[in-house]
């Protein structure tokens, strides 16, 4: 037995929403701002299910890749989306 269509539209939308809220934080690549802003985001959207969220902060040293080319260096970096 199918689920009623209109079920299934109101889930879609709400992935839809969903998604899109979490694309809008920009980049989540680790130590980014759009990272800390989606962490949080999820962390709101985990507690709005009654689920008890906890977070561990840490400190990370990252490269810059606008610093590597101004010193000769060439790099490629990749984004891959899922």
């Amino acid at each position: 037995m199918s689920p009623p269509p209109d079920l299934f539209d109101e889930t879609k939308a709400r992935a839809v929403a969903w998604l899109t809220a979490w694309d809008s934080q920009g980049h989540h690549r680790t130590g980014t701002t759009g990272d800390e802003t989606g962490a949080l985001w999820l962390e709101h959207e985990a507690a709005g299910f009654g689920v008890d969220v906890a977070t561990e902060a840490f400190t990370l040293k990252r490269l810059d890749p606008r610093l590597l080319s101004g010193a000769g260096w060439r790099a490629h970096f990749s984004r891959t989306c899922v």
